[in-house]
C-alpha cells in the first residue's frame, strides 16, 4: 500500500503561515514509515497579476499604512459581511487559482492541510460540490490566536488553533465545536527545549552574566528597532541584547557603524539580518521584544520567554497581543519609551520575570505541529471525510 500523500498549503504573504507549513511538513516526515509530503504555495496557481498584488498590497499595507489594514480587517470581521462577500470572492479566488483545480487532480492527496485562508474557500467548494473527484479531508491550521471569519468554510473537516479562546470564536461563528481542537499553532520542534544560555550567548560574543533582550522587527524589519536598541542599552551595563533587522539592510548597517565599528557599548549588542535559528538566539535571551505575530509569540511561549509587544499590526496581532498579556506572559508598550522602564521591571533582580516565564511556559504548545499531524493520521484511518 503506498504512503499516504499529504499536501501542506500556505501564501506567501506573511511569512507566519509558511513557517507554519514547513514545520508541520518536517513533523508528517519525521514518522516511521515515510509519508509522502508536498508543500506548496498557493499563489504559486494564480495568474502573475494576482500573485503580484496580494503580496505587495498586503505587505505594503502593514509597513506603511498599518492602520488601513486595521480598518480592514474590522470593516470584515463580521459574519454578516463575509456571508454577503462570499460569492463574489469565491467567483474571483475561482478565476485566479484555477490551476490549483488541475495540481489537485493530478497529484490526489489523502489529506490536505491549509495554513492560510486563501485558498480555503475554493477547497472547500471544491470538496462539497465535487465529493467523487476530490474526497481528500480537509484541514484548517488558524495561525494567530483569533478567528476572522475568512477562515470560516463548511467543507473544513477539523480547525486546528492555538487557544480555547479561538474555539469560541469559531463556534460564535458556526463551526460546531467537535470540529475544532486546540493544538496550538505549529513551530518547529527546536523551540521545545532550551538550549544551554552560556553557550548561546558565548556563541554570540556577549557576555553570559548579563541579562539579554531579543529585540526583533519581522521580516522586514521594524522601523523603531534602532530606538529600541537604545532604550536597552541605557538600561544599565547589567543589560545587553540581540538586534533582529531582517531583511532591512539599511537599519542593519545603521546599527553596525553605531555600535560594532565604535567601543561605544561594544560587547553589549549582537546584531543580525534575516535569520533561521531563532531559537538559539532566544536560548540566550531573557526576555522578547517584538510584534505579535502568531508564530513568534508562539515560538516564545514554547521557549518561556516573556515579551514586550510594541507596535503590534492592527487586527490580528492585536489579537494575539490581548491573548498573550490576558495569559500573563507579556506587557504591551504604549511607546518606544516605555522600554528601558518594562525592562527594568521585568528583569531587574525580584522583578516580574520568573512569574511572566512560568505564565509562558503554561501557555506554550510546543509540540503543536506533532499535536496536528497525529490528529490527521488518526482522523485518516479511523473516519471517512465529511
Amino acid at each position: 500500500m503506498p504512503a499516504p500523500r499529504i499536501l501542506v498549503l500556505h501564501a506567501s504573504a506573511g511569512a507566519g503561515h509558511t513557517q507554519a507549513a514547513f514545520a508541520l511538513a518536517d513533523a508528517f516526515r519525521a514518522l516511521e514509515g515515510g509519508l509522502d509530503v508536498r508543500v506548496a504555495d498557493a499563489l504559486q496557481f494564480s495568474t502573475t497579476v494576482f500573485r503580484r498584488a496580494y503580496q505587495s498590497s498586503y505587505n505594503n499595507i502593514v509597513r506603511r499604512a498599518p492602520g488601513i489594514w486595521g480598518y480592514l480587517y474590522a470593516r470584515t470581521n463580521n459574519p454578516r459581511f463575509d456571508r454577503i462577500t462570499a460569492p463574489p470572492r469565491l467567483a474571483f479566488d475561482k478565476l485566479s487559482v484555477r490551476r490549483m483545480r488541475e495540481y489537485l487532480r493530478r497529484e490526489r492527496p489523502d489529506a490536505v492541510v491549509s495554513t492560510h485562508f486563501l485558498p480555503l474557500a475554493l477547497l472547500s467548494d471544491l470538496r462539497l460540490d465535487h465529493p467523487e473527484s476530490h474526497p481528500w479531508p480537509l484541514y484548517c491550521v488558524i495561525t494567530d490566536f483569533t478567528a476572522h471569519p475568512f477562515w470560516v468554510h463548511d467543507g473544513v473537516t477539523r480547525y486546528c488553533v492555538g487557544a480555547d479562546v479561538v474555539v469560541d470564536e469559531l463556534v460564535e461563528q458556526g463551526v460546531p465545536r467537535e470540529k475544532v481542537r486546540v493544538t496550538g499553532i505549529p513551530i518547529h520542534p527546536r523551540f521545545a527545549q532550551r538550549g544551554d544560555l552560556a553557550t548561546a550567548r558565548g556563541r554570540l560574543g556577549l557576555g553570559t552574566d548579563r541579562a539579554t533582550v531579543l529585540i526583533m522587527g519581522g521580516g522586514v524589519g521594524m522601523g523603531r528597532l534602532g530606538d529600541v536598541v537604545e532604550q536597552v542599552l541605557g538600561s544599565g551595563p547589567e543589560y545587553q541584547c540581540i538586534a533582529v533587522c531582517g531583511r532591512n539592510a539599511r537599519l542593519r548597517r545603521l546599527l553596525q557603524k553605531r555600535y560594532e565599528e565604535t567601543e561605544e557599548r561594544h560587547g553589549r549588542i549582537a546584531i543580525r539580518g534575516f535569520v533561521k535559528d531563532v531559537d538559539r538566539l532566544m536560548d540566550a535571551a531573557s526576555l522578547v521584544v517584538s510584534k505579535a505575530g502568531g508564530l513568534t509569540s508562539s515560538e516564545s511561549l514554547a521557549k518561556g520567554l516573556p515579551m514586550l509587544i510594541l507596535d503590534p499590526i492592527p487586527g490580528q496581532e492585536e489579537r494575539n497581543c490581548n491573548f498573550l498579556v490576558q495569559a500573563g506572559a507579556a506587557v504591551r508598550l504604549g511607546s518606544v519609551r516605555e522600554v528601558q522602564q518594562r525592562v527594568l521591571e521585568v528583569l531587574k533582580p525580584g522583578g516580574k520575570r520568573e512569574a511572566m516565564a512560568a505564565a509562558a511556559a503554561r501557555a506554550g504548545r510546543p509540540r503543536a505541529a506533532a499535536e496536528v499531524v497525529e490528529m490527521v493520521l488518526k482522523h485518516l484511518q479511523v473516519a471517512a471525510p465529511v
